[in-house]
């Protein structure tokens, strides 16, 4: 992410060959990647770990009497200062969207963010294209969870009648609807 932007996130350190040689919980001067000085690598909170490893870790920090037991804020640092950590970059593995090459990423460590995210979703079209959805020009969808490859037809309205949206799609009981490809069919047969 832009070095500029880093210092609201964990931030890594690594060398040429993506070893960590630091992990900073939100420095204000964030370490540039190397070979780019305008960039940071920031956490993601994605951890791969051998799971004997990772409870021996987990022990060690929770008889430690100087932690706060803060993943980001300890076990992590403890573990880059006294053993070996490796970064993966997001951007050699992440989903893109069509041919785009960009990589997309958002922190959804809020609410607000996490809407964000989700509002990104619907997009004429998305940074990240997940659901693999065509809506239709003049649908208005509410309370909705679209199953993949489905194409809602121009001016579908789900979400404002639940005695109609019942009849048509499966429903809960909290009015969510659940719209797949076969139920779109059989609305016009």
């Amino acid at each position: 992410m832009p070095r500029s932007e880093s210092s609201a996130f964990g931030i890594i350190g690594v060398d040429e060959k993506d070893n960590i040689q630091s992990f900073l919980e939100k420095p204000a001067d964030p370490p540039a990647m190397p070979g780019k000085p305008d960039k940071s690598l920031a956490s993601m909170g994605i951890y791969v770990f051998d799971s004997r490893f990772l409870f021996e870790q987990l022990r060690r920090d929770a008889n430690d009497p100087s932690s706060s037991h803060d993943f980001g804020k300890d076990v992590i640092p403890y573990i880059v200062k006294n053993g070996r950590a490796v970064a993966h970059q997001f951007s050699r593995s992440c989903v893109r969207s069509g041919d785009d090459q960009r990589s997309y990423w958002r922190d959804v460590g809020t609410v607000d963010a996490y809407w964000s995210s989700n509002i990104d979703l619907t997009d004429v079209v998305p940074e990240l294209d997940l659901p693999y959805v065509n809506v239709g020009q003049h649908a208005r969808l509410r309370n909705v969870v679209i199953d993949r490859g489905v194409r809602i037809p121009d001016g579908l309205v789900v979400g404002e009648d639940p005695d109609l949206d019942s009849r048509r799609f499966r429903t809960t009981p909290q009015d969510i609807c659940l719209i797949t490809q076969p139920m779109i069919d059989g609305l016009n047969a």
